[in-house]
């Protein structure tokens, strides 16, 4: 399907699951401090690493910020989360083979992404990719941080 390949190309620019891409959001560099913690149904507590960065393109900053939910090192699973300056928020989900798309409405509701509007956000990762963006360690990250949040508990009420 299209919209599989086209989250799959967004991954890889923020070079997830493999270090590379323009990206490579999973330096060590870009390793935040901060761990999200996941309640699993035994009450078992898993920690998992974020990281996060920003670019400045001209006057306008995109961050993104990205968490391993993997199990195991065969079974890969990721939530990214990236917004250009204030406009809406993007996450994308990846678990193997399967793949999610929104953005956030009114910064309260996650909504799926179109075909038309996921191909509108890969034509802006294409542009960004030609631009060379330097991106940096992302020093304030608590807002997407809580919308990195919000989105896996949106993500695990609509899977269930």
């Amino acid at each position: 399907m299209i919209s599989t390949a086209i989250v799959r190309h967004i991954f890889n620019y923020w070079g997830i699951p493999e270090q590379r891409g323009m990206c490579a959001i999973l330096s060590p560099e870009y390793k935040l401090k901060q761990q999200l913690s996941i309640e699993l149904e035994d009450g078992e507590v898993i920690q998992h690493n974020i990281w996060g960065v920003a670019g400045k393109i001209g006057e306008s900053t995109i961050k993104g910020i990205v968490v391993d939910l993997s199990a195991s090192s065969k079974e890969r699973e990721y939530a990214l989360v990236f917004q250009f300056d204030e406009l809406s928020a993007y996450a994308i989900h990846l678990e193997n083979d399967l793949t999610k798309a929104f953005y956030l409405h009114n910064d309260e509701t996650w909504l799926e992404l179109s075909n038309l509007l996921l191909a509108k956000l890969l034509v802006g990762i294409e542009q960004l990719n030609e631009l060379f963006v330097a991106f940096k360690p992302l020093d304030e990250y608590q807002k997407l941080y809580s919308y990195l949040v919000g989105f896996i508990n949106y993500n695990a009420k609509n899977t269930e």
